[in-house]
């Protein structure tokens, strides 16, 4: 009887937990949590979904902090599928139409803590429909923007393919996911990553600034054109009579970066008038990146977003 009484009291407290009457939350087995170090990488769990395992390690981190890792077959709730309809523009034939992409495995990553990682983490894919010699990739999804290839391709054995970590910093935070996905084909879906994010303009003292434009793998020129708007009108200060433009005069510039993958840098001149300027950066492949300027008599930002 007391054996009996015990196991039906295991079994109402197990149906509390997955009805929410626990402090612990109900995770589906394809999902775990980890915590980072500051000084060393850390293995990440295994996990398994629809006959694809992924293991991996983590690198050190900015903070040790709790992530939470969960993989899936589609795209996950906030994240515009891969697709395996959408043609890619391929920069190795100048804008041609090559095929599609096949998507495979989801992996996100998420943080209740805001925390960089010092690279991108180390993944290895298990499965019996991964064919040896078949070429796969990567992608990251990360503040509304994919970066496909996110890495160099690999080519896969029997049953497995593994990607390195490579030294690019993802940051994972409550409202910035990373989520991964593992596919085949071609989705060369780049965008141009425009660095930093802020910058400080005060119209009652012209200044100069600037801001990084960069993409994966990508060397060929980088095309800018500002377009400004004062704010009030009619304003006619004695010099200095625009909002901003880049440095030496004009609307438009043009950059090559040195090899591929590296920044280039667009120079920028704040004028005495008030407003606010967009600077669209675009490379020859139709991938692009928006920077905002703005200007008034005391400190403002200047965003960069980036889109595909």
């Amino acid at each position: 009887m007391n054996l009996r009484a015990g196991i039906l009291a295991l079994f109402a407290l197990s149906v509390t937990g997955c009805n929410g009457g626990s402090s612990v939350p109900y995770q589906p087995l394809f999902s775990s949590s980890v915590t980072t170090s500051t000084s060393g990488s850390v293995p990440l769990p295994s996990l398994s979904i629809s006959g694809y395992t992924v293991t991996g390690t983590l690198p050190p981190a900015s903070a040790a902090v709790a992530i939470h890792e969960a993989i899936s077959a589609s795209a996950p709730s906030g994240v515009t599928p891969l697709s395996t309809s959408r043609q890619a523009q391929s920069r190795q034939t100048q804008g041609a139409v090559v095929g599609t992409a096949s998507n495979l495995l989801y992996i996100t990553f998420t943080s209740s803590a805001s925390v960089t990682l010092t690279a991108s983490p180390a993944l290895t894919f298990t499965a019996a429909s991964i064919a040896a010699g078949t070429v796969y990739n990567i992608a990251l999804f990360s503040d509304s923007a994919w970066t496909a290839p996110f890495e160099e391709p690999q080519t896969g054995s029997a049953g497995s393919v593994s990607f390195p970590s490579t030294n690019t910093p993802v940051t994972i935070g409550p409202s910035s996911p990373a989520t991964f996905v593992l596919y085949t084909g071609d989705a060369t879906t780049m965008a141009v990553a425009l660095v930093p994010s802020s910058l400080s303009f005060d119209a009652s003292n012209p200044s100069a600034g600037s801001f990084g434009a960069s993409e994966v793998d990508y060397a060929g020129a980088f095309s800018a054109t500002m377009t400004c708007t004062e704010n009030p009108a009619g304003q006619s200060p004695g010099s200095n009579a625009f909002v901003a433009e880049f440095t030496g005069g004009g609307t438009t510039s043009s950059q090559t970066p040195s090899a591929a993958g590296a920044s280039v840098t667009f120079n920028v001149s704040s004028g005495a008038e008030t407003g606010t300027c967009t600077v669209a950066v675009s490379d020859t492949n139709g991938n692009s990146g928006t920077e905002t300027i703005s200007v008034s008599s005391t400190n403002v930002t200047v965003t960069g977003n980036q889109r595909k």
